[in-house]
């Protein structure tokens, strides 16, 4: 896996060629995500989470058409701007359209303890990473 560094800044480790979106992406160390926030991952692609049971990672992208979500940090919930699905901080449906919760994804430490987000793996639902 490729390391890459930049002190809480996101660097891109792998693409989808031909597409233009990052499929492993590299997210700084868990310090930089305190407990109860979500922060969005390589503009939104992915967004990480810690609850009490660790960090996990969703896709960013709403189980109705594919749209990018948006985390409302006020309510506590991802929105879809196109047709008003909800979800709330870990994924799950709240309301609206969206048909699935969003997409869980491999959240993994490398080497040198940068987390690195796998948006070509899927994981079970409450999957967390604990450090």
């Amino acid at each position: 896996m490729v390391c890459l560094t930049g002190g809480g800044m996101l660097r891109f480790a792998a693409g989808s060629p031909g597409t233009g979106r990052q499929r492993v992406l590299v997210a700084g160390t868990p310090e930089e995500y305190p407990a109860g926030e979500v922060v969005p991952v390589g503009q939104g692609e992915a967004f990480i989470g810690r609850d009490n049971n660790g960090l996990y990672a969703v896709e960013g992208r709403c189980t109705h058409l594919g749209c990018r979500v948006k985390w409302n940090a006020g309510a506590g919930e991802f929105t879809c701007p196109c047709h008003g699905s909800v979800y709330d901080h870990t994924g799950r449906v709240v309301r609206g359209r969206a048909p699935r919760p969003l997409r869980p994804v491999a959240l993994d430490l490398d080497a040198t303890g940068k987390l690195m987000v796998d948006l070509r793996r899927g994981v079970l639902a409450g999957s967390r990473l604990t450090v």
